[in-house]
């Protein structure tokens, strides 16, 4: 699986993982609005598996909430980042809603504007 993802480069302290909506849309509509942001964070921008330039082409069942939050979960140990801000949008807040239920340690804070709330059930 490998995941575009697109980065800002300064504070160094605090990362902010930007989770974009869809399921099929990519980050870049995100970039713009959140440029104000990146004083205070770091932010890290991925498209979602099968998303913008990242990997697509696979089975159907490959597609879930729980892939993509997995996908994140690699994603954050592969930047070794221990510890988030999760910010999504739409769709990608109930990424970012499973990705809290599946690895609470990983997120400082949890903001999903516009997304549902749902039973873990759907997620």
């Amino acid at each position: 699986m490998e995941l575009l993802v697109a980065r800002t480069v300064r504070p160094a302290g605090r990362a902010m993982l930007v989770i974009h909506g869809g399921p099929d849309w990519d980050h870049t509509y995100l970039r713009k609005p959140l440029d104000q942001l990146a004083d205070r964070h770091q932010l890290i921008m991925p498209d979602l598996r099968g998303c913008g330039r990242s990997t697509r082409g696979l089975a159907d069942d490959q597609y879930t909430p729980a892939a993509a939050a997995e996908d994140l979960i690699a994603l954050l140990d592969v930047l070794g980042l221990g510890q988030v801000d999760v910010l999504g949008f739409s769709y990608g807040g109930l990424i970012a809603q499973r990705l809290a239920l599946t690895a609470p340690e990983r997120v400082r804070r949890l903001s999903p504007p516009a997304a549902s709330a749902c039973a873990l059930g759907c997620l």
